[in-house]
């Protein structure tokens, strides 16, 4: 009986034990900077290799080729991780039937709200940096067969342009059916990358409609902000405040919710800041040249919290009064007292800043700004799932209610209230029967772990000349890179700091 218990424990938990390990060891290379070594870590046999986790394995397959510069690649587990979550999302009622069963790890992963989104930035990313590069890198198939570097044509390369434009469109698309969805909810259902991202990419392709579509994103931007981005610490000082009384502050006048719940930070008004100059520069039809794109750190790690819940006889004795199952369950199960794990983030502390600062030739700072910080990664995970804790835990505890009243009933069946020898056989089919469904209710830990932990943005107007670039943030080592601003055209800088 002990070697059938271990092997039930060892099948259910195996997997998700593997991908924890391998995931850490994905974040740590990513922190010494040896982005190849993560890459080759995320392809191997032993990371998500499961069905159920085709979609997260390709957000992280995607994101590892996009810091190693293989924009295409990119592109495809991208792509790959849309298509999945989207079918995926047509099937969430039974997947939800299945995992009341199976357990969450078991189900299918289609992705967090915010990380459905955060993908979108990605895709378009990619898009815009296969028409900037111009390139697709070489590489090799499925067969092994390598497939040389490919120069793209101008029409190819304004192709990805107008598909980086087309993400938008499918992205404000998905966030109007969160809206829908969770209307009034404390869940992430906007996010500040589709406006000031957006209206970047909008005003690339320089077209009249494009140009309108980008002064309305910027417009966006202060009221997103206000509703949404007000739960977290790095846009407001009273953001607990502000969440506790999520669900009602639309009963409320605005001005009276500025007052009573938002204490504006400083990297909240250098926000508002950006999103008003960037509206005052497309109306007077002034273009900066160079555009700085950052990610700094690491999204938290998702932690598994342990919870208790006490199983109400009613679930366990249904509509029977037998008072020898009530002695039994007294017996095996003191106080009816269950435990599980449900998945959570710690809340890190506000961001903080990063400066980005210009020098010419002789030494000089010519141009120095403070970074707008409007994707802060952290917060926004740690924010939901808090947000949700109860939901999750009241569906958790309800499955596994069921499941241990099921196990009880079962259980019994082997006692024989006339034979007190038969008691031990109860209570080890029992026990056998509740090690298996704790562990395969482990905590579901996939999610999308080499996501940077901020993304930031700020934009110059630098005479032609050559500078060296230099970014310092709070919490890391500056970092100083050469960049020649042209004549005609302009610069676009993607930074991945870690």
């Amino acid at each position: 009986m002990k070697r059938l218990i271990f092997a039930v424990l060892l099948f259910v938990s195996g997997c998700s034990s593997t991908d924890y390990i391998l995931q850490e060891e994905i974040r740590t290379d990513l922190s010494r900077g040896d982005t190849q070594k993560a890459l080759q870590t995320a392809k191997s046999d032993y990371y998500y290799v499961d069905d159920a986790s085709e979609v997260v394995k390709n957000l992280e397959l995607g994101n590892l080729y996009y810091l190693n510069g293989s924009y295409y690649q990119a592109l495809q587990h991208f792509d790959a991780a849309q298509k999945k979550s989207r079918e995926l999302y047509t099937q969430s009622l039974l997947n939800a039937v299945s995992s009341a069963v199976t357990g969450d790890r078991n189900e299918d992963y289609r992705g967090e709200t915010y990380e459905m989104s955060l993908l979108r930035f990605y895709q378009s990313l990619c898009h815009y940096q296969l028409y900037l590069t111009g390139v697709y890198e070489s590489r090799t198939d499925e067969n092994g067969v390598l497939i040389p570097e490919k120069k793209l044509t101008e029409a190819e390369r304004r192709k990805h342009l107008r598909a980086a434009r087309a993400v938008m469109l499918d992205w404000d698309s998905l966030l109007q059916e969160y809206k829908r969805e969770y209307a009034g909810q404390r869940v992430f259902k906007q996010d500040m990358a589709a406006k000031l991202w957006g209206g970047y990419i909008h005003e690339q392709n320089r077209l009249p409609e494009d140009r309108q579509i980008a002064r309305q994103l910027y417009k966006d931007a202060p009221v997103v902000l206000f509703r949404n981005y007000n739960l977290y610490p790095s846009y407001n000082e009273k953001f607990e405040s502000f969440a506790e009384n999520f669900e009602t502050l639309h009963t409320l006048p605005e001005r009276q919710t500025k007052k009573e719940f938002v204490s504006k930070t400083d990297t909240a008004k250098r926000l508002e800041k950006y999103a008003e100059d960037s509206l005052k520069k497309l109306t007077e039809r002034k273009r900066d040249n160079v555009f700085v794109l950052m990610k700094t750190g690491r999204i938290g790690q998702k932690k598994a919290e342990k919870v208790t819940y006490v199983v109400p006889w009613f679930l366990l004795l249904g509509s029977s009064s037998d008072q020898s199952f009530k002695r039994f369950v007294s017996t095996v199960l003191p106080g009816q007292i269950i435990s599980f794990e449900i998945p959570y983030f710690d809340m890190p502390a506000a961001s903080g800043t990063c400066s980005v600062s210009f020098k010419n030739k002789k030494g000089k700072t010519v141009a120095e700004k403070q970074a707008v910080l409007f994707e802060p990664v952290s917060e926004i995970s740690a924010e939901d799932f808090k947000a949700r804790r109860n939901q999750i835990y009241a569906e958790k505890a309800a499955s596994l209610a069921a499941k241990h009243a099921a196990a009880l009933a079962a259980a019994y069946l082997l006692y024989d209230k006339n034979d007190e020898t038969t008691l031990w056989i109860a209570r080890l089919s029992y026990t056998a029967a509740a090690l298996a469904i704790s562990a395969s209710e482990d905590a579901d830990l996939r999610y999308w772990g080499t996501l940077p932990a901020n993304i930031w943005l700020q934009s110059f107007n630098l005479k032609p000349a050559t500078y060296e670039m230099t970014v310092s943030c709070d919490n890391g080592p500056a970092f100083s890179e050469t960049v020649k601003v042209p004549a005609k055209g302009s610069v676009f800088k993607d930074l991945n700091l870690n």
